[in-house]
């Protein structure tokens, strides 16, 4: 009678791919929850760049509900000035003096943060520098509570 040949032993890979898929998982569940973190408690921040000769600069002015906040040239020294949505046509107003300074000054340009509920004031804004030669950028903002401003960092 003839014997069978023993058959070479075979190398499977189920283990190592069942052990790499939980692994997935894992890192899928773990990104997913930072994120749904990161996504109820937004923080507010904005870079600021250092300040250049020859280069302009923002004048942040917040868009809010009932009105604008008006930030200093420093934004990380100083008070912000609330100006209410009503007197943004009066001319004794913070924000009719900073649209003046604004379409003297051609080192800085108007930088509207803006709320999820201050679109209304938003184009209030943007309406009342239409037509002049200020420079107008905006960004949205989602949430609410106060902007911490930080020092962007220099790339070496």
């Amino acid at each position: 009678m003839a014997r069978r040949k023993p058959q070479d032993p075979e190398v499977s890979l189920f283990p190592f791919l069942s052990v790499l898929a939980a692994v997935m998982g894992t890192l899928i569940l773990i990104i997913a929850g930072m994120s749904q973190i990161a996504l109820a408690r937004p923080r507010q921040g904005v870079d600021l760049e250092a300040f250049a000769p020859g280069k302009k600069n923002p004048i942040f002015v917040e868009c809010r509900k009932k009105g604008l906040l008006i930030h200093p040239d420093d934004p990380m020294k100083g008070k912000a000035i609330e100006v209410s949505r009503g007197e943004l046509e009066d001319i004794g107003s913070p924000w009719h003096t900073l649209r003046a300074r604004l379409a003297l000054d051609d080192s800085h340009y108007l930088m509207l943060l803006v709320r999820p509920d201050g679109v209304g004031t938003f184009n209030d804004a943007r309406e009342s520098v239409s037509g002049t030669n200020i420079e107008v950028g905006y960004e949205p903002l989602f949430g609410d509570g106060d902007i911490r401003f930080r020092k962007k960092e220099a790339l070496p």
